[in-house]
């Protein structure tokens, strides 16, 4: 599963994204990513996507090793949402000016 394209608000968003444009291999993927959509605000929430997938990845590994629990995949997803839609609400607190911008990926509309 790759999680770029699994994450519906993005793709549902941009419309470009599909299982094919999106490399499955790491060395790729770093070399796609820079360059992964035409509009930099779409190019900067699949980072976000990327980031939070990495960073939610590496504490599933560490609750695998160290805790002995496993959660379902889609926990995980939850978790990646919950912490796209986190660092959303803290730029629309802060009134940065990406905030706004940012929430239309990470946020239903109304």
């Amino acid at each position: 599963m790759n999680i770029v394209y699994h994450c519906s608000a993005l793709n549902e968003n941009t419309g470009l994204l599909n299982e094919n444009s999106v490399p499955s291999r790491w060395a790729d993927i770093l070399l796609w990513l820079p360059n992964a959509h035409p509009d930099s605000m779409v190019r900067l929430a699949i980072l976000q996507v990327w980031q939070a997938a990495i960073y939610e990845l590496w504490k599933e590994r560490n609750r695998r090793v160290h805790d002995g629990l496993t959660l379902p995949p889609i926990r995980i997803m939850r978790y990646i949402s919950s912490s796209l839609r986190d660092k959303c609400s803290a730029l629309l607190s802060l009134s940065h000016p990406l905030g706004p911008r940012l929430a239309q990926f990470w946020f239903d509309p109304p």
